[in-house]
């Protein structure tokens, strides 16, 4: 997936809401594969990896901290409203 303006304006308001929720997030490059990408192709600014915090992706040891999935559903809802003010 390509960094875009769009992409990047994204992402700089989710970490925002990050930071004043007290959940910093930093700005990464994969290698990996995702469903963003299909959506990317599409011109459609996106984010990947916001999900829960774990590790072993794909193994089976696999696992997710399991607060981190209540930070994250709290940081997408809060990016959503935040989102949604710039569209008016």
């Amino acid at each position: 997936m390509e960094q875009t303006h769009a992409n990047r304006k994204l992402f700089q308001t989710v970490k925002s809401v990050a930071k004043r929720l007290g959940y910093p997030i930093q700005e990464e490059f994969r290698s990996g594969v995702s469903d963003a990408n299909i959506i990317a192709e599409q011109a459609i600014p996106v984010l990947d990896g916001l999900g829960p915090i774990g590790a072993k992706d794909h193994s089976k040891d696999e696992y997710m901290i399991k607060a981190s999935l209540l930070q994250r559903s709290i940081l997408l809802a809060c990016s959503i409203i935040e989102l949604s003010f710039f569209k008016q």
